[in-house]
């Protein structure tokens, strides 16, 4: 029976691996959860009572994986629904401070980055603020912000 078991553990591991891979709904997180406790009652099934794992133990550590496969599951679900922008797509709209003159390149400061930026028209001196308009490349497109 201690093979058996074995197999089933293994099994258990194949089933939690491929869980992270394939898109299964969490049907192979369960499977590997059965699977895990069946191998490890039946692995020990046939030795001393004092080298048996507790039936308690087992189950804590069910309730754990499986507790560990709905928070990674959730966790997925919430950054699958996520909408983004990432790089300069994300940054159009915002106000960026000049660093150096723009006539019409030069450098501005916007959320800790310091970026390349073109002035549409006109000139800005540091300390300027600056509305972000576009990106081409990793150069943003700026205009000056209207004084309100």
């Amino acid at each position: 029976m201690l093979i058996a078991g074995l197999v089933l553990i293994a099994l258990a591991l194949v089933l939690f691996a491929l869980e992270l891979f394939v898109p299964s709904g969490g049907i192979l997180g369960a499977g590997g959860v059965v699977a895990l406790v069946l191998g490890g009652i039946i692995a020990f099934r046939d030795t001393p009572s004092e080298f048996q794992p507790s039936k308690i133990l087992l189950g804590v550590l069910a309730f754990f994986i499986v507790g560990m496969f709905v928070s990674l599951a959730v966790g997925v679900a919430r950054v699958r629904r996520m909408t983004g922008d990432i790089g300069t797509a994300a940054l159009v709209g915002k106000v960026a401070v000049a660093r150096t003159p723009l006539s019409p390149d030069g450098f501005v400061f916007i959320q800790g980055e310091r970026w390349q930026a073109s002035l549409e028209e006109g000139a800005a001196q540091p300390g300027d603020r600056l509305r972000i308009v576009g990106a081409e490349g990793l150069r943003l497109k700026v205009q000056k912000e209207k004084a309100q």
